[in-house]
């Protein structure tokens, strides 16, 4: 075996020595091969110590080239174990998966990645109205951002993809740029009376979230290189519940005329939420009867299924999937009885292919 390099007890010399051998402090020592690479290690280490500890660490001879490391190639090894751990740092994915119990986990997974597939579909639909986009982009905003992360996430508690404070708030800027009174044209070539070109307004709002999307993500990848989530730990109590509470006031005002089936055009800028409720509360003798009742029966059960489900979760083996049965229950019942062409009740429409 070499002498041991790591005490520092060693001469720097100018011409360096063969692929087998290497500098100790009474000159040359004859080296294993298979001791080589981990002798040239630790003497680059003790060598880069006495350079530093010393003041030579301008000096030539203080250089680890001199001790031929390309020759043993512990340099491209450690290149390749830094590659091969950048990998894994960037795709979690190669990590998890060849690890991942199948037997324990995969028909509990598969369950639930049905069930949340099932609420994230008329949920998608809905953040997108939220949003002033056409429904479809919904579905999109549900599926990739979900689909990424499964290669790039390191948590497998968060929950990915949009929310409905998120929606309220592109909304806003949509609606601010890209406003109805923008598409009205003229009907049959006059100007005694205008209709809205809904497919121009809708395209115009598509690329106005589009851009605020993406210069928010670049905006949070920046954030992300610079490690700013240490910010998060400043956030007071207070304020991170009075955020919560407030967007759920506005989630609910903006929810109340699809609730009630009133009719009454979209708000934004500052106090929106107490236009949009003093106009829903001007335009309740509008309602809906059959919207309302659809609405309220919807709201009553998922209440008592959550009701349900705290009370007896020692005795029932899995959760009573409230959200799927009124999904299904909802869509069997508004296409059965027409509720759409007979009663008036707003559905989303035709969905275009992606």
């Amino acid at each position: 075996m070499c002498d041991d390099c790591s005490e520092g007890h060693f001469s720097l010399k100018t011409t360096p020595p063969s692929p087998h051998e290497v500098w100790g402090d009474g000159g040359v020592t004859r080296c294993p091969w298979s001791s080589v690479e981990t002798e040239v290690e630790r003497c680059v280490k003790a060598l880069q110590y006495e350079c530093v500890h010393q003041g030579a660490a301008s000096s030539t001879s203080c250089s680890p080239v001199s001790l031929r490391s390309d020759s043993f190639s512990p340099g491209s090894r450690c290149s390749s174990q830094k590659a091969k751990a950048a990998a894994f740092s960037a795709l979690p994915i190669l990590t998890w998966l060849p690890a991942y119990p199948l037997r324990q986990h995969l028909f509990s997974d598969v369950v639930s990645g049905l069930s949340t597939g099932m609420v994230q579909l008329p949920q998608g639909l809905a953040y997108a109205m939220l949003a002033a986009v056409p429904p479809v982009y919904g579905l999109y905003s549900s599926f990739y951002p979900v689909l990424l992360y499964t290669f790039l996430g390191t948590s497998r508690h968060i929950s990915v993809g949009t929310f409905a404070v998120v929606s309220l708030m592109i909304g806003a800027v949509v609606v601010r740029e890209a406003p109805d009174a923008m598409f009205y044209v003229p009907a049959n070539g006059t100007n005694a009376s205008a209709v809205l070109d809904v497919e121009a307004r809708d395209a115009k709002r598509v690329q106005v979230a589009v851009v605020l999307t993406t210069l928010v993500g670049i905006i949070q990848f920046s954030f992300g290189l610079l490690r700013f989530g240490f910010v998060a730990i400043y956030l007071t109590e207070p304020l991170v519940r009075g955020f919560t509470t407030a967007a759920a006031v506005h989630v609910v005002v903006s929810q109340l005329k699809y609730l009630l089936g009133v009719k009454t055009r979209r708000f934004s800028g500052p106090l929106a939420a107490l236009h949009s409720l003093r106009a829903v509360l001007g335009g309740v003798a509008g309602t809906n009867p059959s919207t309302a009742a659809l609405g309220l029966a919807c709201l009553v059960f998922l209440y008592a299924v959550k009701d349900l489900n705290e009370r007896f979760k020692k005795t029932l083996p899995v959760p009573v999937p409230g959200e799927i049965i009124v999904v299904i229950v909802s869509t069997g019942v508004s296409y059965g009885m027409s509720l759409s062409q007979d009663y008036g009740v707003d559905v989303v429409g035709k969905i275009p292919t992606g």
